[in-house]
């Protein structure tokens, strides 16, 4: 039983390139930290990547 809380980032893109920038960032912070919990204001890319909008 692991007692570490999860990271918790917050991502901010206003514009289609920074939404695309951060749904691939959130991708591959993910590959190294499954527990990242990540939420923010973006698009439907970083929603598909799992950013809670």
């Amino acid at each position: 039983m692991s007692l570490r809380k999860p990271t918790t980032l917050f991502f901010s893109a206003g514009e289609p390139s920074g939404d695309l920038h951060g749904a691939n960032l959130i991708k591959q912070l993910r590959a190294s930290c499954p527990t990242l919990e990540a939420v923010g204001y973006g698009g439907p890319q970083m929603a598909a990547a799992g950013c809670g909008l």
